[in-house]
Formats: C-alpha cells, structure tokens, sequence
C-alpha cells in the first residue's frame, strides 16, 4: 500500500472508530525506587482494524497531522480518570494514571476545561492525573507551552516532560518549566547495562541537574535487574519498562 494511500486508510478507521468506539488504553506501571512500589501506571493508547493492531508509531502521527487527536483525547482523559478511581477503590492507595498529551492538544485552549471536567466526573484527587508532554514538543512554542502547563499545575495535575534529551532544550528554558518529573529518554538509558559505558555518565548527569532544579526523574526504557540496581545507585527516583512489566489492559 503507497504512503498516501495507507494515510487514507488510517484516518478513514479512525474516523470510524472515533464514532463507533474501537480504542483501547494500555496500561505500564511506574515503580518507586525508595520503596519497591508501583505508585503510578502510564495510559498508553492501542487501536486495532478488524482485530489488527496497528501501531501508534504509525497511527498516532496521522490522528495529530489530521487533527483528529482533538476528538480521541477527551476519551483517553476520561477513560485514564476512570481506571484512576478505580485502583483508588481497588487497593485503598491513591495511584496516579499518566496521559501522553500531544502538542496539538497541549496548545489548544481546551486542555486544561477537559482535565477538570473529567477530575470532578470521578470525584479524583487531582494528584491522581500526571500529563506527559515530550521535550520536542515544548520546544515548538516554548512561552506558550509555560503558559498553558502553568495552567494545569494550577489544578493540582503532576507534569512530566517525556523523552528528556531528544529535544535539545537548554538550561535556561528547563529552569522556567512548570514541571514535576524529567523523563530520561530509553535511548539512554538502554546502554546502562553495558559497564562503564558513556551513556551512565549521561544519565547520571542528567538525575544530578533534575535534582538541582527541584525535578524527580523517571528512567524508562528499563528491561534489567541490573539496569534497576543503577539507576537506584546513580539516584534516580522511578523507573518504567519491561522489566516491570509490559502494557496491558487495567479494566
């Protein structure tokens, strides 16, 4: 299928799924080093055709260039709030869900209105939400990227700026974002369970500056015992991956 071609099909299903319901979210814990515990899970989106699951690589792309990302988003907010209450009544512990929010949706003044709407629907905490921005997306528009994060803190939702060193941010900018979490990019942190490899260094300097700036860090990408060991040795807060384990269904 020619590249134009297979656009076409894409955004045509997703139009479909948007109206008749086909997405699902998947969902990856997030481990407390201090204390071994899952304290958080990333919402992750999956979507199939005829049962086939297509691959967010290629469909999340089309949904942002088509602008069909604006119509998914609210049922990724709500569902992510949903699944939040519930682990909140399954294990009696406040368990925070994180949303991979796209830059189209960050800029548009919608965000922040269907962020609370859905905190109050299921009667959350609203530390019980965490949105995930990546660096290279901030970098786009980077005053009105402040402007519009300022906007969610303010509703008490946790920040995190995903896929740390991708997006060549300098110090200074770093230092005005309203941010809570740093997100090591796994391209980092991959080559970790190499010993002495230069990546560590990186890494470690990366957990070092985060903490000057107030920021926890998050490594993901971990897939190792041994990859764990040092991150908890170099200082790092959290990690994600497959060593914890691979997304699945919540509900």
């Amino acid at each position: 299928m020619a590249e134009q071609e297979f656009k076409i099909y894409i955004e045509t299903h997703l139009r479909k799924s948007i109206d008749e319901g086909g997405f699902e979210l998947y969902f990856q814990p997030k481990e407390l080093l201090r204390t071994g515990e899952v304290t958080s899970y990333e919402a992750l989106l999956r979507w199939s055709i005829n049962n086939k699951p297509i691959s967010p690589v290629d469909f999340i792309s089309i949904a942002e260039e088509t602008g069909l990302i604006l119509d998914i988003t609210p049922w990724i907010i709500d569902q992510a709030c949903m699944s939040a209450q519930i682990l909140k009544e399954r294990t009696g512990k406040i368990i925070r869900i994180a949303i991979n929010i796209s830059v189209i949706q960050l800029f548009h003044s919608s965000l922040a209105n269907l962020l609370q709407h859905s905190i109050n629907k299921y009667d959350l905490f609203p530390e019980q939400l965490e949105i995930e921005i990546t660096e290279t997306a901030v970098m786009e528009n980077i005053d009105m990227a402040i402007s519009e994060l300022e906007r969610i803190r303010k509703l008490g939702i946790v920040v995190s700026l995903d896929d740390f060193g991708t997006g060549h941010s300098s110090l200074s900018y770093l230092q005005r974002l309203p941010i809570d979490f740093i997100k090591i990019d796994q391209s980092f942190v991959i080559n970790t369970i190499i010993p002495n490899h230069p990546d560590i260094q990186l890494v470690e300097a990366i957990i070092n500056m985060a903490h000057q700036l107030g920021y926890q860090v998050i490594a993901e990408g971990v897939e190792f015992k041994e990859q764990k060991d040092l991150l908890k040795m170099l200082g790092c807060d959290y990690i994600q991956g497959f060593y914890l384990g691979k997304p699945e269904p919540l509900l």
